[in-house]
């Protein structure tokens, strides 16, 4: 029996705490259902980072037990290569209080390594301190490679670029120098610093400008045209 202030008793009913530690239970019993059901990678961990829960998609792919990969034992999927430098930013992140974000190898329960956007990101109680740490993994391994095709095509034309033995400009709108390879500058008699930002046409002989403007116009009404098709087809 509890006294309230108001001078009156409050009798709890046998069995209320009990009901209650049930209700209490079978929240939480749905919540982690919905965890592991949900199309992600879920974990918590303690304040120090120690993980003390990982959902079961989580432990699908990567082919660990539960046991396993609690507290920091998860490390032992992260690609050798990027364990150290994620291990500092997670510390770092500790330390802080901060949101993080990383980029990391993980291997998948067929051995294979992909690549992984991870974010972890704190929980605070009323007074600010922070009592769990929520997690999420998403595999960004097709981005990955889109992005490492795209740098090997880039290197692949500035080599043309650089090393052809033909003259390359590239011109903006208004027909201004933006690059030109060596090769270009200095059958001009020029370096290639000297050519960037001057007009196109005061960079030829004169015999040269009329031959010059009309390529410029031919690529310019090529670039208009190709503006004008694509934004046909995405109307």
């Amino acid at each position: 029996m509890n006294s309230l202030t108001s001078g009156r008793s409050l009798t709890i009913p046998p069995g209320a705490c009990a009901i209650s530690t049930r209700l209490l239970q079978s929240s939480e019993d749905r919540l982690r259902l919905v965890i592991d059901t949900i199309p992600a990678h879920v974990w918590s961990t303690r304040p120090d980072g120690s993980v003390d829960f990982i959902n079961r998609r989580w432990l699908e792919t990567t082919g660990m037990a539960m046991e396993d990969a609690l507290g920091w034992d998860w490390g032992a999927v992260v690609h050798p290569d990027d364990l150290a430098r994620y291990v500092d930013e997670w510390r770092a992140a500790l330390a802080t209080g901060e949101p993080m974000e990383c980029e990391a190898r993980l291997r998948r329960a067929d051995g294979k390594y992909r690549w992984w956007l991870t974010r972890n990101v704190p929980l605070r109680d009323e007074l600010g301190n922070i009592v769990k740490w929520y997690g999420t993994a998403v595999d960004i391994e097709e981005r990955k490679r889109a992005e490492a095709q795209l740098r090997e095509s880039e290197e692949q034309w500035r080599d043309v670029f650089e090393n052809n033995p033909t003259m390359y400009f590239i011109v903006d709108a208004v027909g201004t120098v933006v690059a030109v390879n060596p090769f270009g500058a200095e059958q001009l008699g020029h370096n290639v610093n000297e050519l960037v930002g001057q007009p196109v046409l005061g960079v030829f002989y004169g015999s040269d400008r009329e031959a010059v403007q009309r390529n410029v116009a031919a690529c310019l009404e090529q670039l208009g045209s190709a503006k004008k098709l694509g934004s046909s087809h995405g109307s």
